[in-house]
């Protein structure tokens, strides 16, 4: 009886926990613009933003990488030249956060999720690594909304390559009427 007296008031103090973190945020852009991302819900948002602290910080998603733990490092002693793994020295809770949504996306029907099923086909590819580098793919989207303050465009990757061809494509033809 006191035993489920404990988990009615630990089940309420749960619900007021999450009432308040909803209302923190509400409101919040950034979190807002991170959950625009599939598979990004407020839990995660919070984690993400909260994980990498100030953007400002970082100059590169090179940089978020490396303080994620997602940077790889060559494993050597002597003369044995060893594999490459992630480095595993950065924020822990922010690894596992972009590794849970990496392994959502690779389930789900977006594009990183296609090119997840798409490269684990491959022979010799082990899934374990193929999620860290959707890990770190999705690492780099997270910095973009937050560096920018935009939104995701599922598109965007291919849009930016459409703009750099039409740009490679201006610049020959320029070229030739100079």
């Amino acid at each position: 009886n006191d035993m489920g007296h404990d988990i009615g008031r630990i089940k309420v103090r749960i619900t007021r926990l999450e009432k308040t973190f909803v209302e923190l945020c509400v409101g919040n852009e950034t979190l807002s613009n991170l959950q625009s991302r599939p598979g990004v819900g407020s839990v995660s948002a919070a984690i993400l933003v909260s994980g990498v602290g100030p953007i400002e910080h970082f100059r590169s998603v090179k940089q978020v990488n490396k303080f994620a733990g997602l940077n790889l490092v060559s494993k050597q002693s002597g003369e044995y030249q060893g594999i490459r793994v992630i480095s595993k020295m950065g924020n822990r809770l922010l690894r596992s956060a972009v590794y849970q949504a990496a392994l959502a996306a690779s389930h789900s029907g977006s594009p990183l999720g296609k090119w997840y099923r798409n490269r684990s086909k491959q022979p010799g590819v082990k899934k374990k690594k193929l999620l860290i580098a959707l890990a770190g793919k999705i690492l780099r989207i997270v910095f973009g909304i937050m560096k920018h303050g935009t939104l995701y465009r599922e598109n965007y990757d291919n849009l930016l390559k459409i703009k750099q061809r039409h740009r490679e494509v201006l610049a020959k033809v320029n070229k030739k009427t100079a």
